[in-house]
């Protein structure tokens, strides 16, 4: 656009909407990119680096609780959550962060669709979920309507 404008040496009123059309789509994707939550940052990241393997994945964390999660809380949802898109066949990925509450700590829960059985998915990731639950308050494993749902609750 700035090529054409030097080029013909005057701003015309369709070069005028133009840049305002792109300052305005610039904003959009300033003001998206601050609203972002921890989750959706995380989320991305992960598919970013194995594009690959790119589930659909739902989030449930109006919050922002991941954001205000400890370095060990947010490793130990990025390691769960890492594993779960890494298992083999995992389709869908739905993710729910829910703040601290009063004797509560940062509650978790992933549910994930494989093309494989949930059961088999859950017993891939027998050894982390063992991990989860030496470092979690509570940890449950489940299969719940064909997906494997694993929550967990930070804290002693």
């Amino acid at each position: 656009m700035l090529d054409r404008v030097v080029d013909r040496g005057e701003v015309t009123i369709a070069d005028r909407d133009e840049a305002a059309e792109r300052a305005a789509s610039i904003r959009r994707t300033l003001v998206d990119a601050v609203q972002r939550s921890w989750s959706r940052e995380l989320v991305d990241e992960l598919i970013v680096r194995r594009p690959e393997l790119a589930p659909t994945v739902t989030i449930d964390d109006p919050a922002d609780a991941g954001r205000a999660g400890t370095l060990e809380e947010r490793t130990l949802i990025r390691a769960m959550l890492s594993a779960v898109m890494d298992a083999v066949g995992t389709v869908r990925i739905d993710l729910a962060i829910a703040p601290p509450t009063a004797g509560r700590g940062l509650r978790v829960r992933i549910a994930a669709v494989s093309e494989r059985p949930a059961e088999e998915v859950r017993d891939d990731l027998a050894p982390l979920i063992a991990a989860v639950r030496g470092l979690a308050r509570r940890c449950v494993a489940v299969e719940r309507d064909g997906a494997l749902v694993l929550e967990f609750e930070y804290g002693h």
